[in-house]
């Protein structure tokens, strides 16, 4: 959508007329930092990432620039919005590595992304060992592994099983843990 709103013929004539700046939320992958400037830059549209699973009815995190961070120049937003986010509200999030938990502001490099909440689900429908390998300790594991930074800020980098999940088939990640990105905080 974002796509065809950039190339539409009169997207930049209908913006430039505009007084009010619009959000366009975007869930699942985030878009490429290139379309989330162009939207920006071109249409004064101001792009927010939001993250959540089927499990976590609607949302985990959304991926908006901190209001202490609103002094960033226009290069340095974008890197901020292509990141999974930061926990909303009442939504606890965690990245665990295999030596300890942590706290949402300590920097992770890698780790599994598990949630708790009221959105978060109780169980998966007459399937106690699924329910009991996703929420086994009161946490629900989403099977994500991400890396975390000081802001609180969380990015998914790949799956657990290293498969993701397309239109209902299963296709091996291409990303091995050493080619992840690493993110401001870890660099």
């Amino acid at each position: 959508m974002m796509n065809m709103a950039l190339n539409h013929p009169i997207g930049e004539k209908s913006a430039a007329g505009t007084s009010t700046q619009s959000q366009n939320r975007t869930a699942g992958s985030a878009p490429p930092m290139a379309t989330i400037k162009a939207m920006q830059e071109r249409l004064g549209w101001q792009v927010i990432q939001i993250y959540g699973l089927t499990e976590t009815s609607p949302f985990l995190t959304v991926s908006k620039v901190k209001s202490h961070m609103g002094n960033l120049s226009a290069d340095e937003k974008p890197p901020v919005q292509t990141r999974t986010g930061y926990p909303m509200l009442g939504i606890e999030v965690r990245v665990l590595t295999k030596t300890a938990k942590t706290s949402p502001l300590m920097a992770i490099k890698l780790g599994k992304l598990i949630a708790r909440a009221n959105v978060v689900m109780r169980g998966y429908w007459r399937d106690e060992a699924a329910t009991d390998n996703a929420m086994g300790d009161g946490w629900f594991h989403s099977g994500d592994m991400a890396t975390l930074d000081n802001e609180g800020y969380i990015e998914i980098v790949d799956r657990k099983k290293d498969l993701i999940i397309s239109g209902g088939e299963n296709i091996s990640s291409n990303r091995s843990r050493r080619s992840i990105v690493q993110t401001p905080s870890s660099a």
